[in-house]
């Protein structure tokens, strides 16, 4: 399944996953970025590779380029 992300301003993402637009901001890391909501998402990434979180869901994501 394709994760799309977008930059909405410096520190808020918008990430799109099965046709649902997700807003996440810019929170404390210890290393990477991470961003997460109060609606239980959470997406870290460091290089090419990221994590996103949705409830229990999990997903591992690599950069296509």
């Amino acid at each position: 399944t394709p994760l799309e992300v977008s930059s909405l301003g410096p520190d808020t993402l918008g990430l799109s996953l099965n046709n649902n637009l997700h807003i996440v901001q810019l929170s404390r890391s210890a290393s990477g970025a991470k961003y997460t909501n109060n609606k239980n998402v959470v997406f870290w990434n460091k290089g090419d590779d990221a994590i996103l979180s949705i409830n229990s869901g999990r997903y591992h994501c690599n950069l296509l380029k």
